[in-house]
């Protein structure tokens, strides 16, 4: 969460960080708005649910969780390398971790804004 936080910020953006823990100060620095919920892992939910599509990067069982989520609600997925490659999602070539399906990944983790937008729009033309 802190690089994506961070990235948003170094482009102008506004970040809202929605924290598993109700410890406000546990946000990065690079977090503007804070959601405290408490709610430990089940915040993956509140995470997917109050956007409109998901990018993971990378991630451990907590990103595969939210990216279940995200195609559980009909949220586009695009799943950028390292990572997951789940049925559903949306991405190019290459490999990703082992709970595979059919999904493909973007190679490398600096995949351009322009890609990922298009990626966005293929997955969001599926659903």
């Amino acid at each position: 969460m802190a690089a994506a936080a961070r990235g948003a910020k170094s482009a102008g953006g506004a970040t809202i960080g929605i924290l598993p823990t109700e410890i406000r100060e546990s946000a990065n620095e690079w977090i503007d708005h804070v959601v405290v919920t408490g709610i430990g892992h089940a915040r993956n939910l509140a995470v997917v649910a109050s956007g409109e599509a998901v990018i993971a990067v990378g991630g451990g069982y907590g990103t595969l969780a939210e990216i279940g989520l995200a195609l559980t609600l009909g949220r586009p997925v695009v799943v950028l390398e390292p990572g997951w490659q789940v049925e559903g999602t949306r991405a190019d070539s290459g490999r990703g971790r082992r709970a595979r399906a059919r999904g493909g990944l973007a190679r490398g983790s600096r995949v351009s804004l322009a890609e990922t937008a298009r990626l966005l729009a293929v997955a969001a033309d599926l659903h």
